[in-house]
């Protein structure tokens, strides 16, 4: 009866002596599931199923107490391909041909599991919009609402889930949105403009988006809607970002956000650039296949950058750290990015006039920003091999920073270009260009907070550099809300004070990082969180001698203080109660630690979190994939050796 059961059982089932844990008897649900054939199940045991770093929850399915016959995980295994399958399992105890045994039936959860995540996701953004969302039924009545609604209409939930939101719009619009929206079968939902009424009478004048949701059975089940706020003209009004209000997405909130999706695409990418470095002599088409990976992976890290950024600026708009520096200064800080830029887009880096005496007031990381994405968009725009950069005196008040691509004048194609990005509107950026529409809003929002104005200089009647003009002394009237006392606080210095952090923190010094060890000789804990990140890293370096994994400090902590290792490799989000800042100062203080090569690594970092991380006492940052050369590389240089 057992053996009938299994065969033709639909779930995955196996049977193992419940001693060795050697398998005695699996399923053809099993077979298909994991990859492995009947002889090689025979061959294996429990233990095989389980990653090194997983044989806790080995442990934890074979000798827990739970009740026979109920579902407990969810437990992370892995499949013959090395992929991995997240499983509930349902353990029962029975004698099978004279043996003590456990009796194992599974529940492949690995796409629930996913789509929880997933919904996670949709659930934050849904929460956390400015924009008001609500859900209804198929027929219109309104099932749930965010917390945006709550505020603009000034009614309560319960006073208006349960209700239709006809009720809640303009009666005179009513017949286009039923005929728009709810009648419409085309599948083409279009937007219509209404009022929705608030609770003090006024109406708010609305842009009605939805999106039809079907059922299992391909059903209209109900709609998901947006209404944007419009002006008199019928443009959407961009509201005012608010920290304080429940739909403020802030920067630290999307850094969080993109490491979690950050996090499986790395894994996804390395294992990819493993599997590629594996193939002996790869075809054209292989090769074409993993330089498109690798562009979409930049693309992608370059959108999220500038979404973070802009929230950051968002939120900061109106916080300034206020310093004079010295403009060729700002350059020689900008320098290496922009050689890199010029490199990338084959263009040799000149400078044109360069008034030596010219010192700006003003917020350097925002101002650093900008010219970062002025100076990148001339180099990668041009179609000549020289790029001029100038920097001089308007007036008493304001100064002039410039670009061109000829020793004399700019070329109409440049000139061209950067008027439709600087000057036009966003339509055509993405297409033209390769601009997204959030970098176009990135840089209205940066010349709108530092006062920057579009400026061109002419010779002879005609445009000779295409370039900005700025105050030279910051206008304090921004400031005017502000504490009087806070704007003359330390934070407005006097002075260039920026530098680049040094790599190697002060209290190491270097007759203590060199080493005469190779790589093959190191030993190295490294704490990841994420289980394939520990997997990936096992497979990119095979050189070091023993590694060590632990998914948080408290878990670490006994094996430092029982080995010494030469290196500390640590993801910034960790499981358990520390993050890698707290964890890096209580390793510090352990004994043998004090200077211990510490490297901190992540998904996603904010702008400028990077040079945070080494000045915390990091001796070195690398950024996830922690692909093998990146990582070698760091190695050589805090180590001061070289492969063997």
């Amino acid at each position: 009866m057992t053996d009938i059961l299994m065969q033709s059982h639909p779930q995955p089932i196996f049977i193992y002596d419940s001693e060795n844990l050697q398998f005695l008897e699996v399923n053809a649900a099993a077979i298909k599931l994991y990859g492995y054939s009947r002889d090689e199940f025979n061959q294996m045991d429990l233990t095989d199923l389980y990653a090194p770093e997983d044989i806790q929850s080995l442990i934890q399915t074979t000798g827990g107490k739970g009740k026979d016959g109920v579902f407990t995980g969810p437990w992370r295994q892995k499949k013959k391909d090395g992929s991995t399958v997240i499983v509930e399992l349902a353990k029962s105890t029975l004698h099978y041909k004279g043996r003590n045994a456990n009796i194992n039936v599974i529940y492949d959860s690995t796409k629930k599991y996913q789509n929880e995540t997933k919904l996670k996701h949709y659930k934050s953004v849904y929460d956390l919009s400015s924009e008001m969302v609500i859900f209804t039924d198929s027929e219109g009545i309104i099932t749930n609402i965010n917390d945006a609604v709550i505020k603009k209409i000034g009614q309560g939930r319960q006073e208006i889930t349960g209700n239709s939101i006809l009720s809640f719009l303009n009666e005179s619009d009513r017949g286009s949105i039923i005929s728009g929206i709810f009648k419409n079968d085309s599948g083409d939902l279009k937007s219509v403009e209404t009022e929705i009424k608030k609770k003090s009478g006024n109406n708010l004048p609305v842009e009605i988006r939805a999106a039809k949701i079907y059922d299992s059975f391909g059903k209209t089940d109900s709609f998901a809607i947006i209404l944007k706020i419009i002006d008199e003209d019928g443009e959407i009004i961009a509201e005012k970002t608010n920290t304080d209000s429940p739909g403020f997405v802030d920067a630290e909130f999307l850094s969080n956000m993109f490491h979690e999706i950050l996090t499986p695409i790395n894994v996804i990418i390395g294992f990819n650039q493993e599997l590629y470095e594996s193939i002996e002599k790869p075809n054209e088409e292989q090769k074409e296949a993993i330089e498109i990976i690798s562009e979409n992976q930049k693309m992608l890290l370059g959108i999220m950058d500038t979404v973070a950024e802009y929230a950051y600026l968002k939120q900061n708009q109106d916080n300034f750290k206020i310093g004079t520096y010295p403009f060729i200064e700002i350059l020689n800080n900008l320098e290496k990015e922009m050689k890199q830029s010029a490199a990338k887009s084959n263009v040799e880096l000149n400078y044109g006039k360069i008034s030596s005496s010219l010192a700006i007031e003003t917020d350097l990381q925002k101002f650093n920003l900008f010219l970062n994405l002025f100076f990148d968009f001339g180099m990668k725009l041009t179609k000549e091999d020289k790029i001029y950069i100038s920097a001089v005196y308007l007036d008493q008040d304001n100064c002039f920073v410039g670009i061109r691509d000829k020793r004399i004048g700019i070329s109409e194609s440049l000139l061209a270009a950067l008027n439709d990005i600087f000057v036009k509107d966003e339509n055509t950026l993405r297409k033209n260009y390769g601009i997204s529409r959030l970098t176009h809003k990135l840089i209205n929002l940066l010349k709108e907070i530092l006062e920057i104005k579009i400026h061109t200089l002419e010779k002879a009647g005609e445009v000779n550099e295409f370039g900005i003009s700025l105050p030279i002394k910051f206008r304090m009237n921004i400031l005017q809300q502000k504490d009087k006392k806070e704007s003359e606080s330390s934070e407005v210095k006097k002075g260039f004070e920026y530098k680049t952090p040094e790599i190697i923190p002060s209290f190491v010094t270097e007759q203590e990082i060199i080493s005469e060890k190779s790589v093959s000789e190191i030993s190295c804990l490294y704490l990841e969180d994420q289980i394939d990140s520990q997997i990936l890293f096992k497979t990119q370096i095979k050189e070091i001698s023993a590694i060590d994994f632990s998914v948080s400090l408290e878990e670490a902590i006994p094996l430092i203080k029982s080995k010494k290792y030469d290196l500390v490799i640590m993801d910034i989000n960790l499981q358990g109660e520390y993050n890698g800042l707290d964890a890096l100062r209580i390793i510090r203080k352990m004994p043998g630690y004090t200077n211990t090569p510490v490297i901190a690594c992540s998904a996603y970092v904010l702008p400028g979190d990077r040079e945070k991380y080494k000045q915390s006492g990091f001796t070195d940052f690398i950024s996830k994939p922690l692909m093998r050369e990146k990582i070698l590389k760091a190695i050589e240089v805090v180590f001061k050796t070289t492969r063997q």
